[in-house]
């Protein structure tokens, strides 16, 4: 089966509470059972001192918010599962993701 997990933090690259670990730790534990598993999450500033290596794919995108465009990036690491390991997509967009803590700007 083909598992794609969406979320806003995953150990080791982001964290504030249970859900990080739940969302770095699901995906390996799948791919132990045969599952082809992928795990999406947003570039925050502090994934780059996840301990992983974090690949640019060289491909931006743009999406449609409202009336306005929105440019990105997609990023690539992996999460280690015996001997093979889960791909890892990483959303990076400077403005949204950009930011010291995970889901505020200066504690707002």
């Amino acid at each position: 089966m083909n598992i794609l997990i969406a979320s806003s933090e995953a150990v080791p690259f982001a964290k504030s509470g249970g859900l990080a670990d739940v969302a770095g730790a699901l995906p390996v534990e799948l791919a132990k059972l045969g599952h082809e598993t992928r795990l999406i999450l947003p570039a925050y500033q502090n994934v780059q001192y996840c301990g992983l290596p974090i690949e640019d794919l060289d491909i931006d995108f743009i999406v449609p918010i409202g009336s306005k465009t929105v440019t990105g990036r997609l990023l690539e690491s992996r999460l280690p599962c015996g001997d093979r390991s889960v791909p890892v997509t990483l959303i990076g967009q400077d403005h949204y993701y950009l930011r010291d803590e995970l889901y505020s700007i200066d504690g707002k």
